[in-house]
């Protein structure tokens, strides 16, 4: 579609990317469908109470940014919501749902897409890699690039290289994975 409305051009954010899908091999449709309708009301709580902003929510995977144009570019900001909102999935939620979460940091550019209705977009390298860290992490890991670890995640909570997670060009990529040996909770520093 037509790019109608741009904003300020580029911004610097950090980009949320989460993936659900059925835990069971063989779900119940029509509960499947009530818990991915349910965990979509919880990202949009989460997001509100965290500061986030929804570019897209769909059915079992949903996009948001934080902090555009702070100092951290909302690194922060995007590991509380994830772990609010796994936090929230797992004590909420009726249906068992796998949880994949990616985040990246950089230049993200927003605006209104014209594809017959306006709707709101983001586009950019960090939009691409956390979607990408999204569908590479295992059930329940929050994925994390190097740019977000060093945009200042470091200072609140606790990461640990993700050694296991190979690029295209089967060399080891920079991400981390936050600290979940006690309690299955991230430690805060």
């Amino acid at each position: 579609g037509n790019i109608v409305g741009t904003g300020e051009a580029a911004t610097r954010a950090t980009v949320v990317a989460v993936y659900l899908n059925a835990s069971d091999a063989h779900p119940d449709r029509e509960q499947v469908s009530e818990g991915l309708r349910h965990a979509a009301q919880l990202a949009e709580q989460v997001a509100s109470d965290n500061g986030l902003q929804r570019v897209r929510v769909a059915a079992d995977r949903f996009l948001f940014l934080a902090g555009t144009d702070r100092e951290d570019a909302g690194a922060n900001s995007a590991v509380a919501f994830a772990v609010a909102f796994r936090e929230r999935l797992e004590s909420e939620g009726e249906v068992a749902l796998d949880l994949h979460i990616g985040l990246s940091s950089g230049a993200v550019a927003t605006g209104l897409l014209d594809t017959g209705s306006l709707t709101f977009g983001a586009w950019g390298e960090p939009v691409r890699r956390a979607l990408a860290l999204a569908s590479l992490a295992r059930v329940d890991e929050l994925l994390i690039d190097a740019s977000t670890a060093h945009a200042g995640t470091g200072d609140r909570w606790r990461l640990v290289p993700a050694h296991d997670v190979v690029g295209l060009d089967d060399e080891p990529m920079d991400l981390f994975t936050l600290d979940l040996e006690d309690h299955g909770l991230p430690i805060p520093s």
